[in-house]
């Protein structure tokens, strides 16, 4: 069944009662002001005092109408209580709603204008079941209402009730013999109004039940039920945290501190790194010469042999000064380079097509270097320091002319080629 949210049932309801009714994402409910006016209770009907059963809402705590609601529940809400007055305000059950008030609603009250024709057919559908209120006792009880306005009038001008200048005591008297002489009149207007109620109560019963059928009535329930489980739950974790003790709340304020430190250090890191990013390339290469300078040291001392630093590095230079002379290309300059024919220049028939033109240099020294020592073959940083090293003395460089070539640059010209 379709339902019809907060914004259907303000547009509805809330420029016509801002004294007497509040609007909440729970539903519509009487308030405080209304309450305290309500001597008699006549207004603080809600429908669902119509509905039996021990599942039935408490009407203490149902609201006067649930939000979101459907035609049914909203023709419901029409028949007494605060709901009564919107009849008074887009005509009577039987006959409305006005035309002209759904279109004061405005274009964008579209929902609403449905809401409440919806509403007025569901309500004409249920009397056509249950059967109209019977209005002569209700036009019975407003007739006999205004005589006895009239001559209760009459009585007590007759008797000088009013009159200046009489004591409290004859005043009393004489209201006392004008209520005397209306006695039977009053009479009659309390017994009318007795039967009128007792016959509209029953008629509004069924009114209910028939506009809210059993499943419905269910998926109420179930819906007021599952707003009072987390009402309860919310209650209960409210009242846990009140028994926090002041050294707990201390404890806690401080971890929050704590936390609020470690997030400021880890956005320091954060930024090192995004810092780092920039020199990664550089960072790489001078990590791989580092690697292979502590490898050289632990070799020499399992072996022995004296060492330094300053030692490793000059052998490595005798080694790729000795695989340039090998392979016949001894460090040359860039001028020279461009005039001379060199064997690393040749390309190697397996080789996939060179995207720059040093990539045939470089995979010549790689596979020279792989010839003299097998073992590079498992330390690509190493072989690809050694192969930048060769490039840069046989005289090739980036683009600019001015920097060697990165381990990295050098990797991606050895990739998907065979060394051995």
């Amino acid at each position: 069944m379709l339902q019809y949210g907060r914004a259907a049932v303000e547009a509805i309801i809330g420029q016509y009662c801002d004294n007497w009714l509040v609007i909440d994402d729970a539903g519509v409910w009487l308030s405080n002001e209304a309450i305290n006016f309500d001597v008699d209770q006549t207004v603080r009907w809600k429908y669902v005092c119509e509905l039996d059963g021990p599942d039935a809402p408490d009407p203490l705590e149902a609201p006067c109408l649930p939000i979101p609601c459907t035609a049914n529940e909203l023709a419901a809400f029409m028949l007494d209580g605060p709901g009564a007055m919107l009849p008074t305000v887009y005509g009577s059950l039987e006959t409305g709603p006005d035309q002209s008030m759904l279109d004061r609603m405005g274009i964008l009250a579209s929902k609403s204008r449905d809401a409440l024709k919806s509403a007025y057919q569901a309500h004409r559908d249920s009397t056509a079941i249950v059967g109209c209120m019977d209005g002569s006792l209700g036009r019975l009880k407003s007739d006999l209402a205004d005589q006895f306005e009239q001559e209760n009038g009459d009585a007590n001008a007759r008797e000088g009730v009013f009159a200046v200048g009489i004591s409290r005591d004859e005043q009393r008297a004489r209201r006392e013999r004008a209520v005397a002489s209306i006695r039977d009149l009053s009479d009659r207007c309390n017994e009318a109004d007795a039967a009128y109620r007792s016959k509209f109560a029953k008629w509004r019963k069924a009114m209910v039940n028939q506009l809210i059928p059993s499943e419905v009535r269910d998926t109420f329930r179930r819906q007021w039920r599952a707003l009072r489980l987390n009402e309860e739950r919310l209650s209960n974790e409210t009242e846990e945290l009140m028994k926090i003790n002041p050294a707990s709340i201390t404890e806690l304020e401080t971890k929050r501190k704590s936390l609020s430190s470690l997030r400021a250090e880890l956005e320091k890191v954060r930024q090192r790194l995004q810092s780092l990013k920039s020199t990664m390339p550089q960072q790489l290469q001078r990590d791989a010469e580092i690697s292979y300078t502590i490898e050289k040291m632990k070799r020499s001392r399992a072996i022995g042999e004296p060492h330094s630093p300053a030692d490793d590095w000059q052998k490595d230079d005798a080694d790729i000064t000795r695989t340039s002379q090998e392979i016949d290309a001894p460090p040359i300059s860039s001028s020279e380079a461009s005039s001379k024919d060199k064997p690393c220049e040749i390309i190697h028939p397996e080789d996939p097509v060179a995207a720059q033109p040093w990539y045939t240099a470089a995979r010549y020294f790689a596979r020279q270097l792989v010839k003299n020592d097998s073992t590079l073959l498992l330390k690509k940083a190493l072989l690809t320091s050694k192969v930048s090293l060769m490039l840069e003395r046989s005289g090739y460089y980036k683009r600019g002319g001015k920097k060697p070539l990165s381990q990295a640059s050098v990797l991606k010209a050895l990739a998907n080629i065979k060394l051995v």
